[in-house]
C-alpha cells in the first residue's frame, strides 16, 4: 500500500497584462494599450513585410547591440519551397557534428545546393565564438536569404539573430527544426522533406 500523499497545486494566477499579451500574440489583433503607447520592438515587428502566410508567421524581437533584431519563424515546408524557388537562398544547419552524423542532414539536391554545416554550439553547450567567421567561410554572403535549422528551432533562432545583426541579410528560423521539440512529431523529417 502506498502511503505517499499527493497534493494538488493551486492554479497559477496570471496578471491582466499577461492576458493582454497572450491575446495579442494568439489572435494577432490590435496591440494592447500599454504597448501601443510607446515605440517598441513589438510595434516595429508589425511593420515588417509579409513573406509567408500570416498563420505561420511568428516574429521574435530581440535586442542586439542597441538595435532591434527581428527573426521570422517559417515552417519547414515553407522553407523548402523558398529554397526551391530562390537560387541564392541557403539553408544553414547549426547542429553539432554528432547530430549531423547520427541523425542526418537535409538533402537539398533537388534545390541544386547543399546545406551549410556550421555549429552554433559545441557539444558542451558553449556557444561557438567563431560562428560568424565560419558562416562566411562556408559560403554565406551578405544579401543572401538564409534559413537556419537545428533540432527543434531554439539554437537556429539564436544563430539567425546573430547573423542578421552581423549584416548577413534576411535570416529566417525554421520552426520545429529538423526533428521537432522532444515528445512531438514535427519538423523537417516528420514533414516528409528530403534528408539523408
Amino acid at each position: 500500500m502506498c502511503t505517499r500523499k499527493f497534493s494538488r497545486k493551486a492554479p497559477k494566477r496570471i496578471s491582466v497584462k499577461q492576458v493582454k499579451v497572450f491575446a495579442y500574440f494568439s489572435k494577432k489583433k490590435a496591440l494592447p494599450a500599454y504597448a501601443a503607447s510607446r515605440p517598441s520592438s513589438i510595434t516595429k515587428a508589425r511593420q515588417l513585410p509579409v513573406a509567408f502566410p500570416a498563420r505561420r508567421r511568428h516574429i521574435l524581437p530581440v535586442q542586439t547591440n542597441g538595435a532591434a533584431c527581428m527573426v521570422e519563424n517559417v515552417m519547414p515546408k515553407d522553407a523548402w519551397a523558398a529554397l526551391l524557388a530562390d537560387d541564392r537562398a541557403r539553408l544553414v544547419d547549426v547542429r553539432t557534428d554528432l547530430e549531423w552524423e547520427r541523425v542526418g542532414v537535409p538533402d537539398l539536391a533537388q534545390a541544386g545546393t547543399a546545406p551549410l554545416l556550421v555549429s552554433w554550439q559545441y557539444p558542451t553547450g558553449e556557444v561557438n565564438p567563431h560562428f560568424l567567421a565560419e558562416l562566411r567561410d562556408a559560403g554565406a554572403a551578405p544579401g543572401q536569404t538564409l534559413y537556419f535549422i537545428c533540432r527543434s528551432g531554439v539554437r537556429s533562432r539564436a544563430a539567425a539573430q546573430a547573423a542578421e545583426a552581423a549584416g548577413f541579410g534576411a535570416s529566417y528560423n525554421v520552426a520545429c527544426g529538423f526533428e521537432g521539440p522532444q515528445g512531438t512529431r514535427s519538423g523537417w523529417r516528420a514533414d516528409g522533406l528530403p534528408w539523408k
